[in-house]
Formats: structure tokens, C-alpha cells, sequence
């Protein structure tokens, strides 16, 4: 909750702006539905991470990445 009203804050005064890439307007979110994008774009698109640690690997990891 401290996180989230930390981010609210600094928005609203525009000490921070909110960058949303076009790889993260998929299926979940409602530009992207009106975009037409479904499983298909989540898949190969919207399921990108960034900036990863290594050693953090979960046991679903190499899993997710051979479907």
C-alpha cells in the first residue's frame, strides 16, 4: 500500500510519468482489447520480462518458455 500511494503521489505531481511500452497493451488491459490483441500476442509479446535477475529462475520458467 506505501508503495502504491508513493507512485500516486509523485504522478499527480508529475515528479514521475508513467511509460507504458506497446508490448504491455495486451489482452488484459482494455486498449488492448480494443486493439484486437488476444493469447496470441500475450504469448509472443506481452509476456516479456525486463530486467531480470539471474539466479531468480522459478521452476515454471523453462516451462512457460518451451510452450
Amino acid at each position: 500500500m506505501e508503495l502504491a500511494g508513493w507512485t500516486q503521489e509523485v504522478v499527480s505531481r508529475g515528479e514521475r510519468k508513467v511509460e507504458i511500452k506497446d508490448f504491455m497493451r495486451d489482452m488484459h488491459t482494455h486498449s488492448g482489447v480494443q486493439m484486437g490483441r488476444g493469447s496470441e500476442h500475450w504469448w509472443n509479446e506481452g509476456a516479456k520480462l525486463e530486467n531480470e535477475l539471474d539466479g531468480f529462475e522459478t521452476k515454471w520458467g523453462e516451462y512457460l518458455r518451451n510452450l
